[in-house]
């Protein structure tokens, strides 16, 4: 999960997609004070690489990010893994 894509170097820590929903959105979860969601708040554009190294397929994904603080959908994506 890279942010902040035009400093070098960027931002990049590793994380666990929480869910795919049906219109193609990827949903994580992350902790309300994280770096992460201070850098979206000034730039929305990530980028997002995700591999599977036993059959060497390698995808990336840039995009818009948003940061929900509305309990209801922290309630509904949120599992015990998070």
């Amino acid at each position: 999960f890279c942010t902040e894509l035009e400093t070098l170097p960027i931002n990049s820590r590793p994380m666990g997609l929480q869910e795919t929903d049906d219109e193609g959105n990827l949903w994580f979860i992350s902790s309300d004070d994280s770096n992460k969601n201070f850098e979206i708040k000034e730039d929305r554009r990530v980028q997002l690489f995700f591999m599977n190294n036993s059959d060497y397929q390698y995808l990336s994904v840039f995009g818009e990010a948003t940061v929900y603080k509305d309990k209801a959908t922290i309630e509904d994506k949120w599992s015990s893994m998070a």
